[in-house]
């Protein structure tokens, strides 16, 4: 189902109203500014002196349309920024309610491209184009009307060339769409192999790739420069086919002002609302290609909208679940399992981190349900994992990534005692201290603790802790027995080898190690 915002809402409606008004004033001071230019060259004609008044009213007129265009494009901008804004929330809020394996399946650069690339467009359209539309239909109607007004006979001339080039624009726009889907495809294809090849050049390098990699940028480029210079040339073509229309309507205005004896000062006034019409007639002209631009950008949108998506609500109170696993299938396994409220399950195998993934609900199973007290929606739950939940920024923020209430910085520095990442903070800025993206600055360990660190100021009733891919230690361990113990929260616990000692049981998932089950009950 669509989740684009409707162009309405929001407000929207409101600017659209005021970009008609503007549209409708310019039409109006269009027309105010052609009889003042006849009055001028009807007085200078018959030498009856300065007319002030006539002057007068075509200096205000200029600066009034020159007023209204800057309200008009400020509008404008407003209507595409708010549409923009909405549509960015939309597709935030759909990437969040996916599966990880499903974002994971796609090209990273090219989910990054629909909040750059196709807001732009989308931008473009619904801000400059329908913007541009809207004034359109009241200048352009207004301006003939006027034009009929002055003199009949002369807008009898002008009318049908200008029709005419617009008929032309009309046939020549549509041949846009190709180049611009070509384009558009030509400068995703560049921006999302460079995205993706930036975070790892060096290791390209090191590779012997950097020849290939810039004799690859260097031939897509080259198509790239192909392609807009075509598009250019179209687009130039088309803006200009209007100047073209009213310099030959002028030149037919001239002629039937000689042929039938039309007075100066009125084919003056014809030609400067001629001149007036110059601009929207060049709007027009660009406005296919911004909706070739939006076509393109909205089936991409489309594309990731249709991707089922359903947003984690967890409850937020309550005790720790008892998890009821029935029939649940990950990879090759099929699990049916009762976990007990407050205990810990640990797993082992090659799709434990799968399972994991499943019961925390960043992914979903394949068949079977999960119940936590007999209920599907899910408590409160953190989950640890491989990669780390870190954004950039400072080790306060890293601490308390999620939490809807910061604690004290005094609770922050006790907790990350307690869970051996106090270093972090002694070392540096205290809580200041900077932390890279997704922890990469850190050691994996104090990556890890850090993440359980936060869980401990959390307190989740459910805690999903992928540790086989960690460098699993005693002490690490320790650090997850402890954090389930003071939050008393039904844990799962993935860990490569689980060995002997251990309180819990073991689920043994895939393929296993034959000393990976030394302890508690396999199944």
């Amino acid at each position: 189902m669509s989740r684009f915002p409707g162009s309405l809402d929001e407000g929207r409606a409101r600017r659209v109203a005021l970009i008609a008004v503007t549209g409708i004033a310019e039409a109006a001071l269009a027309g105010v500014a052609a009889f003042a230019t006849r009055d001028v060259f009807a007085a200078l004609h018959t030498s009856a002196g300065m007319p002030i008044r006539a002057l007068a009213i075509l200096g205000v007129s200029a600066l009034f349309l020159a007023g209204l265009r800057v309200l008009s494009r400020t509008f404008a901008e407003a209507l595409g920024q708010s549409y923009a804004r909405a549509l960015r929330a939309n597709l935030y809020t759909h990437f969040a309610g996916m599966s990880r394996e499903i974002l994971q399946s796609r090209r990273q650069g090219a989910l990054a491209l629909r909040f750059v690339g196709d807001l732009t467009a989308v931008r473009g359209w619904v801000g400059l184009g329908i913007a541009r539309l809207v004034a359109a239909i009241f200048v352009l109607p207004g301006a003939f009307l006027t034009l009929f007004l002055l003199s009949p006979s002369l807008a009898v001339a002008a009318t049908p060339v200008i029709v005419t080039f617009l008929i032309l624009m009309a046939l020549f726009a549509p041949r846009l769409q190709g180049l611009q889907e070509r384009l558009r495809r030509a400068r995703g294809s560049i921006a999302i192999s460079m995205s993706e090849r930036v975070a790892m050049a060096s290791e390209l390098d090191l590779s012997g790739r950097t020849s290939r990699e810039l004799r690859m940028l260097d031939e897509r480029g080259a198509d790239l420069q192909n392609i807009a210079v075509r598009h250019r040339v179209w687009i130039s073509a088309l803006r200009a086919l209007p100047e073209i229309g009213v310099g030959l309507a002028g030149v037919a205005v001239l002629m039937r002002a000689v042929q039938a004896g039309v007075p100066a000062a009125e084919a003056a006034g014809a030609l400067a609302l001629l001149g007036i019409l110059i601009m929207p007639l060049r709007d027009l002209a660009t406005l296919w290609d911004r909706y070739c631009a939006w076509k393109v950008a909205r089936a991409k949108c489309e594309a990731i909208f249709a991707q089922p998506s359903r947003l984690r609500r967890p409850r937020r109170s309550g005790n720790a679940p008892r998890i009821t696993l029935k029939e649940v299938q990950v990879a090759g396994d099929q699990i049916t399992r009762d976990i007990p409220a407050g205990e810990i399950l640990w797993v082992s195998g090659s799709s434990a981190p799968d399972f994991l993934a499943v019961v925390a609900g960043i992914n979903s199973a394949s068949r079977g349900k999960i119940r936590f007290d007999g209920n599907t929606r899910r408590p409160s739950t953190v989950y640890v994992g491989p990669t780390p939940t870190i954004l950039q920024g400072s080790l306060r923020r890293a601490l308390t990534l999620g939490m809807m209430k910061r604690p004290a910085d005094q609770e922050l520095k006790d907790v990350a005692e307690a869970y051996g990442v106090s270093h972090l903070i002694n070392a540096g800025r205290g809580l200041d201290g900077r932390v890279a993206e997704a922890g990469r600055s850190l050691s994996p360990e104090d990556a890890f603790r850090l993440q359980v660190a936060r869980a401990a100021l959390v307190k989740p009733r459910v805690l999903v802790i992928d540790a086989a891919l960690a460098v699993v230690t005693s002490d690490l361990l320790k650090c997850c027995m402890h954090l389930q113990s003071e939050t008393g929260a039904t844990a799962l616990i993935s860990i490569p080898r689980v060995p002997a000692g251990l309180l819990g049981e073991i689920l043994a998932l895939g393929t296993q190690h034959p000393a990976d089950i030394q302890a508690g009950t396999s199944s």
